[in-house]
């Protein structure tokens, strides 16, 4: 473990939330990757949440778009790149993974609704398929049909996001 997995384990384990328990029984070595994977998530999550002017989250999510770019590059600068970089020492994750997991959080930004179950399906797969798989990466190498299931619980996860965001302004 770096200082860098040790702020990425700040952000997102806390004691008592869901991904603290559902990581409490990991190997360690799972733990600090998952936790890099986790952390870049909940922070382009909280900018698309976070800020009413959209410009301002397209901005840092631009901002993001180049830090993957340096990532790949082997010039992380942000704590959390820095924890990547770890992680993509061990494992093959494809950056295409996350810039397409940026590309979702722009396409979230500029959307208020989804009309068809054609768009719910193609943003689920953004805003919580792409990253699952990059997950998987860690976890294990998979099957072919296992991208199926996780694009079938990135759905189930995006359908309560919704159901929630709508109890919060109802």
């Amino acid at each position: 473990m770096n200082k860098y997995t040790g702020y990425c384990q700040e952000q997102i384990l806390k004691p008592g939330s869901s991904i603290y328990y559902a990581l409490l029984h990991l190997e360690t070595n799972y733990k600090h990757e998952i936790s890099a994977l986790i952390a870049f998530m909940r922070e382009i999550k909280k900018t698309t949440s976070n800020y009413k002017e959209i410009s301002i989250a397209k901005t840092k999510i631009k901002w993001w778009q180049n830090e993957i770019n340096n990532l790949y590059q082997h010039k992380p600068t942000h704590p959390i790149s820095f924890a990547l970089e770890t992680v993509l020492k061990k494992y093959t994750i494809p950056q295409q993974l996350l810039n397409e997991y940026l590309e979702g959080a722009i396409l979230k930004l500029e959307t208020d609704h989804f009309c068809t179950e054609k768009d719910i399906v193609f943003f689920s797969y953004r805003e919580y398929g792409l990253m699952l798989i990059a997950l998987s990466y860690v976890l294990s190498p998979f099957p072919n049909h296992l991208t199926q299931c996780l694009h079938k619980f990135s759905e189930t996860l995006t359908r309560i996001d919704f159901i929630q965001y709508a109890q919060q302004y109802s």
